[in-house]
């Protein structure tokens, strides 16, 4: 019996199987195909990566540093896991539901049933007596009745394929939002790249004040002691110096902190590099307002919406599918007991002694049934509506926000290349007249020392106007370089066509 029940389970569960197409050969939904994967890849920093990338020592290039971030940034850890958690759930979406089997076993006996005995008396004309024994039930599975159901749940209006095509763009979403944070992250590093490359050339620009300071210092302290100058010209002195001194001071602070701050955007808690080394004076002619606008849609927070909208009408699409009751299928196997029927009866009647011995025998030992069975639920109250309704209000809500979006970016590219273009021309007019009319006019001073027209004091004011200038120059590219990587975090790529990553410095 138990070689009959396993070949019977065994065509049941082939038969299921069969009755539903592969994964690969199920008809499209109206809504198309599912998208491909398209979403940006995801070479995300895990724990096994960073083990096998070292602390950068010695000169640090931006290049070095990109390459940190993308493999160790604790940042982009959270988001790359989100990737992978929607994968998991795309691949999730594709599943069919799986099919129940039950097995029920009725009319098990522990020990034998008990025997029928029936006895009957008639009086009449004459009187009769008869005593009938019927066969007991016996012990353990041979007479149980047993029942093997197995039960799909068919999901109609093609609900699977519209719930992979809405995992495959959520899906597409947590990529871009790993690539709006590796954006961020690479941008925030860019500018504490450039702040500590800059405060570099504060602090050699600060020592070479102090230097040229104390120079002076010292030879004013020699025409002191020839009586030409007064203790009072003699403290003026001091006092730049001090001042040099305070700045250097404040400089170092300044540098301490960016390089911790550069240290920690791929996970360092304490700087191991010397020095960061790039070309400050590296600037390019700005891209005009129309080009810069014409790249706006490279933006990955503009694409992030993007796919976000088209992920909340796919939402909307599942949930028309799921206003679709699901049918459930049931095949049923049923196996009975054919008991023989066998008694013996003893009977007293006028004039003779009767013994009576019946026996009923089939032809197999068990009857076998096969029921189909089809249930659906009737869509007569809830049929989905307020789901449909919430999906419908979710994605205006996306298509508003990437509206906002799309406004939010043009605005802040506008404004930045303001700021670039205001910071280039502050930048080469800096180059090209002001420090060089301040150097020409400390050698006009030098000169002028010579032949008694000017002063030291003199000398010190324009040595200050020049150090003055240059220090207002590396603002301003400090500020170039920055804005430059706030407008490349925006255009999802390099401003300028020889550049090589985004945001970048020209790196040595």
């Amino acid at each position: 019996m138990v070689r009959k029940l396993c070949t019977v389970f065994t065509v049941l569960l082939l038969g299921c199987c069969c009755a539903f197409p592969a994964d690969g050969d199920e008809q499209r939904s109206e809504d198309g195909p599912a998208p491909q994967e398209t979403h940006p890849s995801c070479h995300a920093p895990s724990e096994s990566r960073n083990s096998l990338v070292d602390e950068p020592a010695g000169v640090l290039t931006l290049a070095r540093a990109v390459e940190l971030v993308l493999l160790r940034s604790p940042y982009l850890e959270p988001f790359s896991q989100e990737v992978r958690a929607a994968e998991a759930r795309a691949l999730q979406a594709r599943l069919r539901p799986n099919p129940e089997l039950t097995l029920e076993v009725d009319e098990v006996r522990w020990r034998p049933g008990p025997e029928p005995v029936r006895s009957t008396l008639r009086l009449s004309n004459t009187i009769e007596v008869a005593r009938r024994v019927e066969r007991r039930e016996r012990s353990g599975f041979s007479d149980a009745e047993i029942t093997i159901r197995l039960s799909q749940l068919i999901e109609l209006g093609g609900k699977r394929a519209k719930r992979a095509r809405l995992a495959d763009h959520e899906s597409r979403v947590a990529g871009y939002d790993y690539e709006v944070a590796k954006a961020d992250a690479l941008a925030q590093m860019a500018m504490d790249f450039v702040e500590a490359l800059v405060l570099q050339e504060h602090r050699q620009l600060a020592q070479n004040g102090i230097r040229r300071a104390e120079e002076t210092l010292a030879k004013l302290s020699q025409h002191l002691g020839n009586g030409e100058l007064t203790v009072k010209e003699l403290d003026e002195a001091r006092v730049q110096l001090g001042e040099a001194k305070i700045e250097r001071e404040h400089i170092e602070h300044s540098l301490n902190a960016a390089r911790l701050r550069l240290a920690a955007a791929w996970g360092g808690t304490q700087p191991t590099f010397d020095s960061v080394a790039g070309r400050l004076a590296d600037i390019s002619p700005i891209p005009s307002e129309a080009e810069l606008l014409e790249r706006m849609e490279d933006n990955p927070e503009i694409a992030r919406w993007a796919a976000e909208v088209e992920a909340r009408r796919a939402a909307i699409a599942l949930e028309k599918a799921n206003a679709l009751p699901d049918m459930d299928a049931r095949v049923t196997f049923k196996t009975d007991r054919l008991r023989p029927g066998r008694f013996r009866e003893i009977g007293l009647r006028p004039g003779r002694l009767q013994i009576e011995q019946s026996e009923t025998v089939f032809d197999r030992t068990r009857d076998d049934t096969l029921m189909l069975e089809f249930s659906i639920p009737l869509p007569l109250f809830d049929r989905n509506q307020g789901v449909i309704e919430e999906a419908r209000c979710l994605a205006a809500k996306a298509a508003a926000e990437s509206r906002a979006a799309q406004f939010r970016v043009r605005t802040e590219l506008v404004g930045l290349r303001a700021v670039l273009a205001a910071t280039h021309a502050e930048i080469e007019i800096l180059d090209n007249e002001v420090i060089v009319a301040a150097a020409d006019m400390v050698e006009a001073v030098r000169r002028g020392m010579q032949l008694g027209t000017y002063t030291h004091f003199d000398l010190m004011d324009a040595t200050q106007d020049l150090h003055d200038y240059r220090r207002d120059r590396l603002d301003a590219l400090l500020t170039y370089h920055q804005t430059l990587a706030e407008l490349e975090r925006l255009l999802g790529a390099p401003l300028l066509p020889n550049q090589r990553h985004t945001p970048t410095v020209s790196c040595e």
